[in-house]
């Protein structure tokens, strides 16, 4: 009987057709395959036919190497997602997703949506799953640099809604972070807290709930520890809706250093020109948001797609 021969030794263009035009193709030979020290092995993979990326990145050819996977399962064979460099996917990743440079994705996270897993960052941990539950899945997001996103507390942990997370930033243990956010530094979010309305949070900071659920929605804090660099503030929040930067103030006062600021979006207001968001009375949404900064220096700034924030500048 005569064997078959093994794809990874036929060219691309047949390995196409005998493949059933899939989009990549999985290298197990030995030049292809790395095995780590606890104990998985991955394998390259390679184009079999044009990949059109969305946004920046540049279409992947058929023949290009891309990243390593542990097998088929972990890179759909739909939609334009792809893995790339250095980048190790044990997890899902689907849709659109891009993996790459050195980003790490455990068998316990799914990467979707248009959502984008770069530099040495890290999605997934087996030992909080293992030990704790809760996956983690990256819908529609970023995360770099050095980043972490892992499970915990028996509830997903979940990056959304075209929000950022980089520097040494790690969320956590069922947190979740949506809504166009942006996580910057090194601060750490975890435990059954929701960030969003576009919250932007920079520095030194850990940020957990005291008990319950807690809600950051909409605001922006910046703390740069100068005095112990990398030591981070720590804010255990009130459950519910409490302001952030109300409690900043209660809990730390003139020990905080630089106050952040705070941002509120008037989407009620969209389609007035730019002179009548200045005369409207925008002013008094604010002071119901933010009742302790009523006498804060503030100003508007407009976004590139005339989307109006007011800003509240704390210093």
């Amino acid at each position: 009987m005569i064997s078959a021969t093994p794809i990874s030794t036929v060219p691309v263009v047949a390995a196409n057709m005998l493949a059933g035009k899939k989009k990549y193709r999985v290298l197990r030979d030995g030049a292809h395959t790395r095995t780590y020290p606890d104990g998985y092995r991955v394998y390259r993979i390679q184009a079999l036919r044009p990949i059109y990326r969305a946004l920046h990145f540049r279409v992947i050819q058929p023949g290009e190497l891309g990243g390593y996977i542990s097998d088929e399962r972990c890179l759909s064979q739909e939609g334009d997602c792809w893995v790339d460099g250095d980048a190790v996917v044990l997890g899902k990743v689907k849709d659109d997703a891009q993996v790459y440079e050195g980003a790490f994705v455990d068998e316990t996270a799914v990467v979707s949506g248009c959502s984008a897993v770069s530099g040495m960052a890290r999605v997934g941990d087996p030992l909080t799953h293992d030990s704790q539950g809760g996956g983690v899945l990256i819908d529609s997001a970023a995360v770099t640099d050095s980043a972490r996103v892992t499970g915990g507390g028996n509830k997903d942990t979940i990056i959304s809604g075209f929000s950022t997370i980089t520097g040494t930033c790690h969320v956590a243990a069922g947190a979740q972070v949506g809504e166009m956010s942006d996580l910057e530094g090194n601060v750490t979010i975890a435990g059954d807290i929701q960030v969003g309305g576009g919250s932007t949070l920079i520095g030194d900071l850990t940020i957990i709930p005291a008990e319950g659920s807690a809600t950051i929605n909409g605001e922006g804090l910046e703390y740069i520890n100068e005095s112990n660099p990398g030591v981070p503030l720590m804010l255990t929040m009130p459950e519910g809706d409490t302001s952030l930067l109300e409690y900043v103030d209660m809990v730390v006062g003139e020990k905080f250093t630089k106050r952040g600021m705070a941002e509120h979006h008037m989407h009620k207001l969209h389609g007035m020109p730019k002179d009548a968001y200045e005369e409207s009375n925008v002013w008094e949404h604010v002071e119901v948001e933010y009742p302790a900064m009523t006498n804060e220096s503030r100003h508007f700034i407009w976004t590139d797609r005339e989307e109006p924030v007011l800003r509240i500048s704390r210093h």
